[in-house]
């Protein structure tokens, strides 16, 4: 037993020395941890908290590289380790730090939309590989909220032109108000009410008359007086269903060239035609009565843009088509 003695001695010995020097020797070609005794670079300060912050609000972060090593080193690249961080590094690129010198480092943050604590390590590359770093946190704040975040109108009944289809969007800041809201979609209307303080109301309404049956997306664009994030979006996505029911929709088509569109009830027998009316003269619909397709040519005439087809079929429902008219 005691001849194992120094063998084992030996052997801990070894794995105290390499683990020291996995920790100590390497600080040139491995993160190095400012502050610890043998660290051949520190930062002052190390760690830069803004504290409570709005969110996409820009802020000036400055501290100072010291050399404590016994050798110059030479940056080579600055780079932070999440995407709320952003700085020109080119400035520093290829300064050499001689032992016992120090460099300034300044550079603006900001912060992004993430909200909550946030801390990200900004590093400093060398040339010899070596890796240093810092630190900044802070908390991000909303300035604004809005609520719910999208909207889903679902199955939207397009039969009954009486009923509306109207949704809120509650908007809620201590001094941003609403400027504009904007449909990319001619189904999608909204209007807001900011009689209160600190809240409005958005309120999202679908324009039945050019909504298509498939499903229908579409973004409300916000702008807002606020001074950090001007604008937002909101989604929103709709169904339309009818008795009858256009299959496609919605026709692409360009002018001198030809599109087809199918009727089907709701049961998915295909429709009896009776009538089949364009809003424009120069749109080119033909069809044979009693039949469930539609062919549309739009004549070179034909202005470019959105026209709307009205269909009625044998058993009196109506539905109607749209078609984009393409240059």
């Amino acid at each position: 037993m005691r001849g194992s003695q120094p063998h084992h001695s030996s052997a801990a010995l070894a794995l105290a020395l390499a683990l020291a020097l996995g920790t100590f020797g390497c600080a040139s070609t491995a993160r190095v941890v400012p502050g610890t005794a043998r660290a051949e670079v520190a930062f002052e300060p190390r760690e830069v908290d803004l504290g409570r912050v709005p969110w996409e609000s820009v802020h000036a972060i400055r501290t100072r590289l010291i050399n404590r090593g016994a050798e110059s080193i030479r940056i080579a690249t600055l780079r932070a380790s999440c995407d709320c961080t952003g700085f020109d590094p080119s400035p520093y690129l290829g300064q050499e730090v001689p032992p016992g010198g120090a460099l300034d480092l300044s550079f603006n943050l900001r912060t992004g939309r993430r909200l909550g604590s946030r801390q990200s390590e900004i590093e400093v590359l060398t040339e010899t590989g070596a890796v240093y770093w810092f630190s900044v946190r802070y908390d991000g704040f909303a300035t604004f909220t809005w609520s719910p975040p999208e909207l889903t109108f679902g199955a939207v009944d397009l039969d009954d032109e009486a009923e509306d289809v109207v949704q809120p969007v509650v908007f809620r800041s201590a001094a941003a108000r609403i400027e504009s809201v904007k449909s990319d979609a001619p189904w999608l209307e909204a209007t807001w009410d900011d009689s209160r303080p600190g809240e409005a109301i958005i309120y999202v309404h679908v324009a039945k008359r050019h909504l298509a049956h498939e499903m229908q997306f579409a973004t409300l664009m916000v702008t807002t007086s606020d001074a950090y994030v001007t604008t937002f979006a909101i989604r929103v996505s709709a169904r339309g269903v009818a008795a009858l029911r256009a299959l496609p929709g919605h026709v692409f088509v360009r002018r001198g060239r030809a599109g087809g569109v199918m009727l089907l009830r709701a049961d998915g027998t295909m429709a009896r035609l009776e009538s089949v009316t364009a809003e424009s003269h120069d749109l080119g619909i033909t069809f044979v009565p009693g039949s469930s397709d539609v062919r549309v040519e739009p004549e070179v005439t034909c202005a470019a843009g959105v026209h709307r087809v009205h269909v009625r079929d044998a058993t009196g429902y109506t539905t109607r088509f749209l078609v984009s008219v393409l240059p």
